[in-house]
């Protein structure tokens, strides 16, 4: 089993406020959930994806699992090797 660390790091209060609203005890795996998320994100896509984070270039879109299967993605640009 993976150990765990602690993961500090300050938000804006009004978004600390917002953060109250959700369920109590879920806030810490939501979180957890979501960071990894994007880091699987950025190792599928490259770090352009940290890029599209950063410039609100990117959006959190709900799909039902599966679904995301049916998407064309033909024209999706390759990742480069390093």
């Amino acid at each position: 089993m993976a150990e765990n660390v602690r993961c500090n790091f300050e938000v804006p209060s009004p978004l600390f406020q917002r953060m109250k609203r959700l369920p109590w005890g879920t806030r810490a795996n939501l979180i957890r959930i979501l960071l990894e998320k994007v880091c699987d994100s950025i190792e599928e896509n490259g770090e352009v994806i940290i890029g599209a984070i950063l410039s609100g270039e990117y959006q959190l879109v709900y799909a039902p699992k599966g679904a995301v299967q049916n998407l064309d993605v033909s024209s999706k640009p390759k990742r480069k090797k390093k």
